[in-house]
């Protein structure tokens, strides 16, 4: 799966892309997207969303909510599955994020932390392991 980070060059967009790069659970660091960007990195990487790379499969995003209306419109355009960890949402962003979620596959959570990855992680685990 080809991943775009958005946030690649922060403290969490590394981490994500750091697992992504070793391949985590079938994962490619395909691109990304980050205002701080210097043309270093080792993927390409746009400066916002109307330069950013469109053949990928999913968005993993760890910016600033201020990122968020470009972002949902990026996403909703190119019809891209949504893993949205930024927090801080004004009401009229958090609005916004539930009508892009009625178009594109979209996960929001206001805590990433290592116990809800392991929630996560154990609800994955129990519906494979389910009977059809």
């Amino acid at each position: 799966m080809k991943i775009l980070v958005s946030g690649l060059c922060g403290f969490m967009g590394k981490e994500v892309a750091a697992l992504a790069k070793e391949g985590y659970r079938g994962a490619k660091l395909a691109a990304g997207v980050d205002m701080a960007a210097t043309g270093q990195e080792e993927v390409p990487c746009a400066k916002g969303f109307a330069d950013a790379a469109t053949d990928v499969d999913c968005i993993i995003d760890f910016s600033h909510h201020a990122c968020t209306k470009d972002l949902l419109s990026f996403a909703v355009k190119n019809r891209l599955p949504l893993v949205l960890a930024t927090t801080g949402q004004t009401e009229q962003e958090k609005a916004a994020i539930m009508q892009a979620a009625k178009e594109i596959p979209l996960f929001f959570a206001a805590n990433y932390s290592l116990g809800v990855a392991l929630l996560i992680e154990l609800a994955v685990q129990t519906a494979k392991a389910m009977p059809e």
